[in-house]
């Protein structure tokens, strides 16, 4: 079952983070919902906070990037192992291995491209 997400701003805008986020999604890892107002805020680079006492009520969990895809590593580790490869195949102008994959998105998610980097070399790659 998808883990439902909301994207702020902040997280749309790295490249890395996003594509790696959506390719997620696409894997069925994630349900992501957002709205109009989040996607204006990417737009205009805005970076906002939700305040955990506000998103309580709503039930809302909220959990920084780097936080969320150590947990979809720790729980789907194939499925997060494959997006990576798939993320590298992908790039082109220029090409990315998975190694530069993780360097992009751990710009943003440092324990994340860690830990997959970690799982990548016990895995022999």
């Amino acid at each position: 079952m998808a883990l439902r997400v909301v994207l702020d701003a902040c997280v749309l805008y790295p490249v890395a983070l996003r594509d790696s986020l959506l390719r997620l999604a696409e894997l069925d890892l994630l349900q992501i919902v957002w709205s109009m107002r989040i996607l204006d805020e990417m737009r205009l680079a805005i970076l906002r906070h939700f305040p955990a006492d506000a998103c309580e009520p709503y039930g809302i969990e909220v959990i920084a990037p780097d936080d969320l895809l150590c947990r979809l590593l720790e729980s789907s580790a194939p499925t997060v192992v494959r997006m990576l490869r798939q993320f590298s195949d992908d790039t082109s102008n220029p090409a990315m291995s998975v190694n530069d994959v993780l360097k992009a998105v751990g710009r943003s998610a440092p324990l994340f491209a860690q830990r997959a980097r970690t799982l990548l070399t016990q895995l022999g790659e």
